[in-house]
Formats: C-alpha cells, sequence, structure tokens
C-alpha cells in the first residue's frame, strides 16, 4: 500500500508524526481519521491492518502519534 509520511504541527508547534495510507492506485475518493489508542504509536502492526480495508475501497487513512509518543517532538 503506498504512503506518505508527514508531520503536523500540535497547538503548541510541536511537530507530531503522521503517515497517509493510501489507495493502491493512489486515486482517493475520501478520507478517514485514524486515532490509535492513546499509548500506542501508528506503525502498531494491528494499526496496519485496520488502515487496510478503507485503503482498499478507495479511502485515504491519516493516522499519527499523540504527543510524547513514537516519531514526535515534545
Amino acid at each position: 500500500m503506498p504512503f506518505r509520511r508527514l508531520k503536523i504541527p500540535n497547538a503548541v508547534g510541536l511537530q507530531l508524526g503522521a503517515r497517509l495510507d493510501l489507495p493502491s492506485d493512489e486515486k482517493t475518493q475520501a478520507f478517514d481519521l485514524f486515532a490509535h489508542c492513546f499509548s500506542c504509536s501508528k506503525n502498531l502492526k494491528s494499526v496496519g491492518h485496520i488502515s487496510d480495508a478503507p485503503t482498499s475501497g478507495g479511502i485515504d487513512v491519516l493516522r499519527f502519534d499523540f504527543t510524547g509518543l513514537g516519531e514526535n517532538e515534545g
């Protein structure tokens, strides 16, 4: 599945690590925001499996790490 790594600023300007999973043909029909459990990471294997269903139907999935977790500042 194609994806893009992103950085998104939070309310205090720190950069949150994010990943945008794309449909295989990269033709977006809709967007989904995936907020995983607070102590997990956007890169958790189960999070990737959950993202597979929407992307196979043409839906982009944006998953991110909460402040203090994963690939974030702060």
